[in-house]
């Protein structure tokens, strides 16, 4: 019984958690320490986000999940509550490093946009439920066969428009804030769990409907980039295109190449009238990584200097040459991993990415064993929160990726980061727990039967 609880999977995503929280517990110690004479209180507030988080996490985890996923009052709340949110941060925001992001209560800064990327998948989730259950009810009805698809159409259509107004309404919110970062993050959130619900709902391959959506964008981007006006190319792709139509589902593979097309264009249109000047000279900077080294592209240069400065063993903690000599900026938080792979090196960076690979495997085990539809939605949707999370962060650290001030989950400084992300952890244990706990029950009523039948 004692290795059953130290092995399953809810207590390995509990002691891997720790295990993360400890390491961004000590990085930001080492990162702030210069600062006081005392205890940073970086590393106070850490600590007190940490212990709240573990015991949040752990009370997550008994919950039955029908009361936390697929519960209208709950997600409705939920929505209500972020809204009100990234409303009071523009109308009344605290302003840190020129931009309102967030709140302050009780002394605690609290950044409402890192919440969205938790409570996003739970709210879409909960919609494609609707459409799920809409489903089952035409299926179930006596009715004409045409009364149901009018029905169910027009029902499905309200849906889909709740769907993209509540989706929109939280992604322009934080937009407004210039949150570069979180709105890119939550768009690529939305969009997978569309394509992840679309492709279970219709038992279609994922990988044939992705790659052919890449060839679209792809094509799209060459358009835009070579701002060819050529007929030639477009009739191409057309040609291929119907070549498709006659061995896929038309419907699910206009879906996808539409979206695929318009995103390349929408991207353009971004860039060139919504964007703000800082905004843009970041991504400039990104696509020129050799000019203005003392301006734009300064974060960028010392977090490569701080990463190839660790090498294989790392300089030690409160050690580094970069890190600890005040040279690279927001290293507790937006560099966070630059200022560990300096300190605890390559062998530290394997161990890090070791950790996250087998947490993030662990989920992907409990999303395979998942039978609910909104279930396994909600749960990706959280995987996507954190691995994308922790790709933009590492991303941009290494020089891959534009600077859009993104967390690393469980290592950077910041409780809202660490509470929304303890939270979605929270959410996938009480749906798995919730899971094994119906199955046993169901198998030992399978038993029962079949002894009183022997």
């Amino acid at each position: 019984m004692l290795n059953l609880f130290l092995f399953n999977k809810s207590t390995k995503i509990i002691l891997l958690t720790i295990f993360l929280s400890i390491i961004g517990v000590l990085n930001i110690f080492s990162t702030t320490y210069f600062f006081y004479t005392e205890i940073p209180k970086e590393v106070i507030n850490q600590t007190v986000f940490f212990v709240l988080g573990i015991v949040i996490l752990i009370i997550l985890s008994t919950i039955n999940s029908k009361f936390l996923v697929d519960n209208f009052y709950l997600t409705f709340v939920l929505f209500f509550s972020l809204l009100v949110l990234l409303v009071l941060v523009i109308l009344i925001g605290e302003e840190v490093n020129g931009v309102k992001r967030w709140i302050s209560i009780a002394g605690f800064y609290i950044q409402p946009s890192e919440f969205s990327k938790v409570i996003i998948p739970i709210i879409i989730s909960y919609i494609l439920g609707l459409l799920n259950f809409t489903k089952k009810k035409q299926l179930s009805s006596n009715q004409k066969k045409s009364n149901i698809n009018k029905q169910t159409l027009f029902r499905n259509i309200l849906i889909s428009l709740c769907l993209v107004v509540t989706a929109s309404s939280i992604i322009f919110l934080i937009f407004l804030q210039k949150s570069l970062g979180n709105t890119i993050i939550n768009l690529i959130i939305i969009m997978l769990m569309l394509l992840y619900y679309l492709f279970n709902t219709f038992g279609i391959s994922f990988l044939a409907y992705f790659w052919i959506g890449f060839v679209a964008f792809i094509f799209s981007m060459i358009y835009i980039i070579t701002n060819t006006n050529n007929i030639a190319f477009i009739l191409v792709a057309l040609l291929i295109f119907s070549i498709l139509s006659k061995s896929y589902n038309k419907f699910i593979l206009i879906s996808v190449v539409s979206i695929c097309i318009v995103i390349p264009f929408s991207i353009k249109y971004i860039y060139d009238n919504v964007l703000l000047d800082y905004q843009r000279t970041r991504i400039e900077s990104f696509l020129s990584p050799t000019e203005d080294l003392e301006g734009s592209n300064w974060q960028r240069l010392q977090s490569l200097r701080a990463i190839s400065n660790g090498g294989v063993f790392g300089k030690g903690l409160f050690n580094g040459d970069v890190v600890n000599q005040r040279m690279l900026p927001f290293a507790h938080t937006d560099f966070a991993f630059a200022s560990l792979v300096e300190q605890f090196g390559l062998l530290g960076s394997v161990v890090l990415f070791l950790t996250y690979f087998w947490l993030f495997s662990i989920i992907l085990n409990i999303l395979s064993e998942v039978e609910n539809q909104t279930n396994r939605v909600t749960i990706f949707g959280i995987f996507l929160a954190l691995v994308v999370n922790t790709m933009q962060h590492i991303g941009m650290n290494i020089g891959m990726l534009p600077i859009t001030g993104t967390t690393l989950p469980f290592i950077s400084y910041g409780g809202s980061s660490y509470l929304s992300f303890v939270f979605g952890l929270g959410l996938i244990l009480s749906i798995y727990n919730t899971y094994i706990s119906n199955s046993k029950e169901k198998m030992s009523v399978v038993n029962l039967r079949q002894s009183i039948i022997d």
